[in-house]
């Protein structure tokens, strides 16, 4: 029921459609993403060295398609680091299973940083603040208009559906919960507190999206077959 609802979500979601057909690499780095997930996932369940490398293949290639993978990065690690240090606590030991699995890709991030970071030029187009960047991003990915709603009020709406879907996911149990969490709340608001001045576009948030999507299929079919009033609410 989930995969139903996610994949009806994303075929309907103009952001996914509309930056999946642009020449700026967000198609390969969105499949990129939804991959990584996919043999992390695997992996996690059943090591195999096989997994592991695709999975290391695959996270390179999201890298070189566009730099914002880093950020689903970011959220892999963290649902990793857990998962491994839930089976087998200590710091060392998790971060001894992490370097397989991250350590190239942390070394290809610091080397471009340490290159090409400081050369990088922005080009000219309509930059917005963080926080209107993201309700923009949402809207839209949400079949919304931006501007039928103020920026602040719909992003601690959405910011609080978010927190209690992946609240619930850590309640039944789901190791891939801190995946969410950096991803849909930690970054986004990093990006707030960091970023404040009109500097960035919508678009630099689209790793959010496909996320977001499956997150609320997750909360919508969880609903949708508890049955009674809970069912009509998820329709």
């Amino acid at each position: 029921m989930t995969a139903l609802i996610a994949a009806l979500l994303v075929s309907m979601s103009y952001p996914m459609v509309h930056y999946s057909g642009e020449a700026r690499g967000y198609g390969p780095m969105l499949l990129a993403v939804l991959t990584a997930t996919w043999l992390l996932a695997r992996h996690l369940n059943t090591p195999r060295p096989r997994t592991a490398a695709a999975f290391v293949i695959v996270c390179l290639l999201g890298l070189l398609s566009h730099l914002t993978f880093a950020v689903a990065l970011t959220g892999l690690a963290a649902w990793t680091a857990w998962s491994f240090y839930r089976r087998e606590p200590g710091i060392a030991s998790t971060t001894a299973r992490l370097v397989p699995l991250f350590g190239l890709q942390l070394l290809v991030v610091t080397a471009y940083a340490s290159v090409a970071v400081n050369s990088m030029v922005i080009g000219g187009d309509n930059f917005e603040t963080a926080a209107d960047s993201i309700a923009t991003l949402a809207l839209y990915g949400l079949g919304m208009v931006p501007g039928w709603l103020p920026s602040v009020p719909t992003l601690i709406c959405l910011g609080a559906a978010a927190a209690m879907t992946i609240h619930a996911m850590y309640r039944r149990g789901d190791d891939a919960w801190p995946l969410y969490l950096i991803i849909l709340l930690a970054c986004p608001i990093a990006a707030i507190v960091i970023e404040s001045r009109a500097y960035v576009l919508p678009r630099y948030f689209l790793v959010c999206i496909p996320l977001a999507l499956i997150l609320a299929a997750d909360g919508l079919s969880t609903q949708l077959v508890q049955g009674g009033w809970r069912r009509w609410v998820s329709i």
